[in-house]
């Protein structure tokens, strides 16, 4: 059975290249998560710094095993359940956008660890869309970005997902 996925335009493409909220880097992104009482953090070197931060409070981490394509270290984070996800590269697989949303509303623990097999990037749009926590991506070159939770964020994403392409799987 071949499941439907929503795939990138080149104009979301330009729009997802842009920050959606605040942009962080070194000392102030430490600061900044020190004060938070949980995120979403998607992308193995964001993840990396979420985990020794933000250690004992709530915590998903979204990770493909890459870092700019590149493969890294497996990532070492405590975690009270690992979900295992297929997702396409530059785009949004529905078991992708179910499983984000399913870990934040059934949680297995306060710490979730998100193996994506294929690109992690784009579930960062279905945990925005979802997630009552800040959700936290890396914009390579420029840094980590917050988004904040709430119907801003959730109408900017929901507007993204009606207009990504539809595609099906190959299958």
């Amino acid at each position: 059975m071949r499941l439907p996925r929503l795939g990138l335009t080149p104009e979301l493409r330009l729009q997802f290249a842009a920050a959606w909220g605040p942009v962080y880097t070194g000392e102030t992104l430490l600061r900044l998560l020190s004060r938070l009482d949980g995120a979403v953090c998607v992308g193995d070197y964001v993840s990396s710094i979420c985990c020794r931060v933000l250690e004992g409070k709530r915590l998903v981490v979204v990770v493909d095993g890459a870092t700019r394509r590149e493969v890294v270290a497996p990532l070492e984070c405590d975690a009270d359940c690992i979900v295992e996800v297929s997702n396409p590269r530059g785009g949004l697989s529905l078991e992708a956008y179910q499983a984000a949303c399913k870990s934040l509303e059934e949680p297995c623990g306060r710490r979730i660890l998100v193996r994506v097999s294929g690109e992690e990037d784009m579930m960062a749009l279905a945990f925005i869309d979802c997630s009552d926590l800040p959700v936290i991506y890396g914009l390579p070159e420029v840094g980590s970005v917050v988004v904040k939770p709430g119907p801003i964020a959730r109408v900017m994403a929901g507007s993204s997902l009606i207009l990504m392409k539809r595609e099906l799987a190959p299958g």
